[in-house]
Formats: structure tokens, C-alpha cells, sequence
């Protein structure tokens, strides 16, 4: 088989950084920590997240190649995918909230359809062009069948 040269995507290396600042940036907010000090634990998390970046990278492009070589899933998709399917995935709960309010049933199941096809998306696209064991996809399919009923549950009690 031919080898596959991958290299991790722009937006996967920025948010090595981004993530644990805004975690950071949370949790100061919530104790009530002021900027300055804000800022210095800011840099304290790139200084230690610095030298650690080349072994993450290196086992996230391992993990890519043995993806896109096995199981014919490329990461870059998927990231997308991720990243498309976010508004969709808050409109349908913003939805399914405005119908509680409202007490619209159609407005609720409407909202919860898009909400869970939103979170579904980014799954749908290894399980139908993905080469996967069939353990694999039986898995996922139950996964996916589970948060479904479990929105449907959810509307139902309401």
C-alpha cells in the first residue's frame, strides 16, 4: 500500500493552544480572578504546552495516517464536519427551547431533529464512506440510535 503523508490541519494546532487558554480564562472568570493574573497563567500554559507540541502533533499525524490508510477516513473532513455542525446543533436546542416556552410540539420536534442530525453529522461521514469493521459500525449505529431516543425521550417528558 502506498504510503500516505499527512500532515495535522492549521485549526487542530491552533486549538492545542486556544483550548486549555479559554479553560484557563473560564475558571478565572468564575473564582473572580483579575486580568493580570489571567495573563500570567495564560503564559504559563503556552510555556508548558510549548515543548510538548511536536509529540502531540507527531501522534495526531500517526493517528491521521493510520485512519486515512485502514480505514479510508481522512481527519481534515471530519474536523470540518465538526465545525460546520456547530450552529445547526445550538439552533435545534434553541428551538426545542423556544417550543418548551411556547408549548409548540412541531417547533420542539423540529428542533430536536435538526439538533440531533447536527450532532450526528460529523459521525455519519466515516460510518457511510469509511471502510469500518463491522463491530465498528454496529457500535456506532447503536451510539447514534441511543442519543437520538434519548432527545426524543427527552421532548416526550416534556
Amino acid at each position: 500500500m502506498q504510503s500516505v503523508s499527512y500532515k495535522t490541519p492549521p485549526i487542530v494546532r491552533a486549538m492545542v493552544f486556544v483550548v486549555p487558554l479559554l479553560i484557563i480564562n473560564s475558571i478565572c472568570q468564575y473564582i473572580g480572578v483579575q486580568i493580570l493574573f489571567r495573563f500570567c497563567l495564560s503564559i504559563l500554559a503556552i510555556l508548558v504546552l510549548w515543548p510538548l507540541r511536536h509529540r502531540a502533533f507527531l501522534s495526531l499525524d500517526k493517528l491521521n495516517n493510520k485512519a486515512e490508510q485502514e480505514y479510508n477516513v481522512r481527519f481534515d473532513v471530519f474536523i470540518a464536519l465538526y465545525v460546520v455542525s456547530f450552529l445547526p446543533f445550538y439552533f435545534g436546542a434553541f428551538l426545542v427551547v423556544k417550543g418548551t416556552v411556547s408549548k409548540s410540539l412541531v417547533v420542539m420536534i423540529i428542533g430536536l431533529m435538526v439538533n440531533r442530525l447536527a450532532w450526528a453529522m460529523p459521525y455519519l461521514y466515516p460510518y457511510f464512506f469509511g471502510t469500518l469493521p463491522r463491530k465498528l459500525k454496529i457500535a456506532m449505529l447503536i451510539w447514534l440510535a441511543s442519543g437520538v431516543a434519548y432527545g426524543i425521550a427527552k421532548v416526550a417528558t416534556n
